[in-house]
């Protein structure tokens, strides 16, 4: 597993937020999934970690933050194709997703939105150099 990421996101409904990175292409991974947490699979590398806010809770000293205060990150995924980001980005809205702000065209595809909890997503298709 080297080379992996796991992103943790704290979750207000942790059904819901299942269903809907399902609903987006991610795969649940049951060994990694239990009431508390559910392992949802974007590529062999990348996996989302959707944490119950009270579990989250559990791996820090600091307080969950709020997801109305000023943003922080921005977590982002690439597509193979500007299909396969339209195809991600319309499953999410879909689903409950927020809209978010028009990326202009800096030699990439972009398509953003926040998830049921708030948490800001870009989704893009960068075409290989020239």
């Amino acid at each position: 597993m080297s080379g992996t990421i796991f992103v943790n996101l704290p979750v207000a409904d942790l059904e819901a937020s299942k269903k809907f990175y399902s609903n987006i292409g991610f795969d649940n991974v049951p060994a990694y999934s239990d009431e508390n947490a559910a392992g949802m699979r974007y590529s062999d590398t990348i996996f989302v970690m959707l944490l119950t806010t009270e579990f989250f809770s559990t791996f820090t000293n600091r307080p969950v933050g709020d997801i109305n205060s000023p943003i922080s990150s921005i977590y982002c995924l690439t597509c193979e194709s500007t299909d396969a980001v339209d195809k991600i980005y319309e499953a999410a809205v879909a689903n409950g997703a927020i809209k978010g702000k028009e990326i202009p065209d800096m030699g990439m595809y972009v398509r953003t939105f926040s998830d049921l909890d708030g948490h800001a997503w870009e989704i893009l298709h960068m075409p290989e150099p020239q």
